[in-house]
C-alpha cells in the first residue's frame, strides 16, 4: 500500500513540475489522457497515471532538451536500459526515460514512474552506457552518418 502510495504521490510531483495540470483537482482515472505541455515546450499527455507521454514523431532534439531538463534536476541516471532507457533511483521508486514500446513495432519517449526495474531485460551503469555511446557516435561521425536523424546517442 505504501509503495503504492509513494509512486502516486511522486507521479504527481511530476506532473506538477513539468506540466500546467493542477493536481490538486487531478482524478487517477487510467484510461483518461489529459493533453499539455511538458515545461510549456513540448505537447505531452498523462498516460495510466504512471507516465508522460510524448507524442510519437517527437524529434531527437526534442528527446535531447527533455533528457536534459531532466538531469538538471535528477543529476545524471544510474542505468540505461533497451525497454526502460534512463533510469533514475529513487528511494522506493524509479524514474524512466526513453523510447517505451507500447505495441509491437511502436515505441513512444515516455517519462514513467514505476517501482522498480523490469527484471526480464539488462542494465548497464550510466557510466558505462556514456562509455560505449561516445565510442559508437564518435564511429558513426568519422564515417559520416548524420546520427541526429535518430534519438541522439548520449
Amino acid at each position: 500500500m505504501f509503495k503504492k502510495k509513494k509512486i502516486k504521490e511522486e507521479y504527481l510531483n511530476l506532473l506538477n513540475k513539468y506540466t500546467s495540470i493542477n493536481t490538486s483537482n487531478y482524478k487517477f482515472h487510467s484510461k483518461v489522457e489529459i493533453e499539455t505541455k511538458f515545461c510549456d515546450l513540448f505537447d505531452c499527455s498523462t498516460y495510466f497515471n504512471r507516465a508522460i507521454k510524448f507524442k510519437d514523431d517527437m524529434k531527437s532534439c526534442e528527446f535531447q532538451q527533455v533528457f536534459e531538463i531532466l538531469i538538471k534536476d535528477l543529476g545524471k541516471p544510474d542505468l540505461f536500459g533497451e525497454y526502460d532507457g534512463f533510469v533514475w533511483k529513487k528511494k522506493g521508486y524509479i524514474i524512466t526515460f526513453g523510447l517505451i514500446p507500447l505495441r509491437y513495432n511502436y515505441e513512444v519517449p515516455m517519462i514513467c514512474v514505476s517501482r522498480k526495474t523490469s527484471i526480464f531485460f539488462r542494465y548497464i551503469s550510466y557510466d558505462q552506457y556514456t562509455k560505449i555511446a561516445d565510442q559508437m557516435y564518435e564511429a558513426f561521425f568519422n564515417r559520416g552518418v548524420n546520427i541526429q536523424t535518430y534519438y541522439k546517442i548520449m
